[in-house]
This record gives structure tokens, sequence and C-alpha cells, in this order.
């Protein structure tokens, strides 16, 4: 078989399906793209499989890889075997609920909670049956419910995080959460001005990255996961990228440009910065 690069994919089997659930950006909050109990016994490539373009951060759950194309398609492989089970065009599903439109965003790494596939593109937030493919709902990255029909979208910039039967995610002017069944809103924070973050999850508490160009300030609010109410903020150096935030023994641990910092989950007091 001729090889195609930058066409190929090449899947070496160090995933494993036997967590049913990929919630969260590398399927945990700990960020290790893995089962955690897994043990790789092999590292040599079993299969390959070929798309259309570039495909980019696989999640894998119940022996099934999903996997998104540089042009928005949504493919779901037999981990197995590789075997194409379907695949589910973004831009085709989007035109199902109104017109294509061009504003800024990225598409993201899906994510998996129940039966459910999460999957955000540039303005529209997704989701599928796990197993067939099949649309279950699709929004809007702003409120439906509070814009105008002709009213511009907004560009969907945060990686989401599915916490039980909630989705969050943010929005260039504001963060969001909405129902996981019905894709309806809980609720929204427009203190919150997304820029391609990681949100981040301990107990009832979310913790994510904003970054307001009109305040040229960046901060790491703490949410109430049930209200999206502000607990409190700590205003951070603006860094070239924002990485996500980690919780441990009720503290968060956040890399911000050159600088380790360490705050009190409780309060957002600062406890100590290394370099």
């Amino acid at each position: 078989m001729k090889l195609k690069s930058a066409l190929i994919f090449l899947l070496i089997m160090i995933f494993s399906s036997a967590m049913g659930q990929w919630p969260a950006y590398k399927g945990n909050l700990y960020f290790t793209a893995n089962n955690d109990e897994l043990v790789v016994k092999r590292q040599d490539i079993k299969w390959q499989f070929e798309a259309s373009s570039r495909l980019f951060y696989p999640a894998v759950s119940d022996h099934k890889i999903y996997v998104l194309d540089q042009a928005s398609t949504l493919y779901c492989l037999d981990e197995e075997t590789g075997a194409l089970i379907f695949k589910s065009p973004l831009p085709q599903v989007m035109g199902r609920f109104r017109s294509a439109s061009r504003v800024s965003g990225k598409v993201k790494a899906p994510l998996i909670q129940g039966g459910v596939v999460v999957v955000t593109g540039a303005d529209m937030i997704y989701a599928f049956d796990k197993n067939t493919g099949q649309p279950l709902w699709a929004r809007p990255g702003v409120n439906e419910n509070a814009v105008a029909a002709s009213a511009s979208l907004d560009g969907i910039y945060s990686i989401p995080l599915i916490v039980g039967d909630t989705v969050f995610y943010g929005t260039r002017n504001s963060f969001m959460a909405r129902n996981l069944k019905n894709g309806h809103v809980v609720w929204q924070n427009d203190d919150i001005k997304s820029w391609n973050g990681f949100p981040g999850f301990y107990g009832e508490t979310l913790l994510v990255q904003s970054r307001d160009y009109r305040k040229n300030e960046t901060r790491l609010y703490a949410l109430n996961a049930k209200d999206g109410k502000i607990l409190w903020s700590q205003k951070l150096e603006t860094p070239l990228e924002i990485l996500p935030p980690a919780v441990f023994d009720e503290k968060v641990y956040l890399p911000s440009s050159k600088n380790l910092m360490c705050l009190d989950l409780k309060t957002g007091a600062v406890l100590w910065v290394k370099a």
C-alpha cells in the first residue's frame, strides 16, 4: 500500500477502551490520554486508517475510537481492526439547522459521556449518538434564547468539559453550561472571555481561564458548577499559551508563562510562584 503522508493516520495501540467515558480533554483531569490501569504490551503498528485530511486528538470508549479531521468530519473506528463504523460530517449536520457562517473558532477533540459524543465546531456545539453517529442536537455557541435570529454567532474557543449531564464550554465572549441530553442552556456567565482555554473541575467547582482583550487582562476564575456564579478570581500574567489547571490536595496548580503558580482552591489566594 502506498502511504500518503499527511493523509494517513497511524494508530499505535497505546489507548484502551476499557474506560467507557472520555469526558475531558485527554480523557481525564490529569491529561494522561489513557486508561490509567492499562499496561502497554506492544508498541508496533496494528492497523492504519486513511481519511480525507489530517486527523487529530482521538478519544476511546467501549472498543471504539472517535476522531476528527481538519475537514470537520467525525469518524468512529473499530479499535481492534480500524474498520470504519460511521462518519458524520459536521458541515452537513450544521446545514440542517442553519446556513454556514464564517465565525472564527476551532474544531475540538470529541468528548464522550454515556451514549453521547460531543463535538464543538467553530461556532456550533453538536451531540451525536455514540453507536450510530446520528445527530441528537446542535446548538450555536451563544445562548440562542437571548439573541435575535439575525444576530451574528460567537466563535467557540475553549475545549469543552462534560460533568454528569452538563457540558461546559467557552465562546469568545462568555462561558456556558448546556444540558447534555437536549442541548438546552443551563446557565451563562458573560464575565468569562474564553481564549483557547481548558476548563478544569474539582468537586462542584469549575476552574476557567479568561483573557479579556477589552481590559487587556487574564484571570483564572472559580465558578459554582451548578449556577455559574463566580466564587473567586485571580489575575494572571498574560501568557503566550493558556495551559489547563490541575487540582491536588485542595490546591490549584497552574502553569502561566514561565512560572508555576499554586493557589488555594477555596479562596484563590496565591500560595507560591516558582519560575
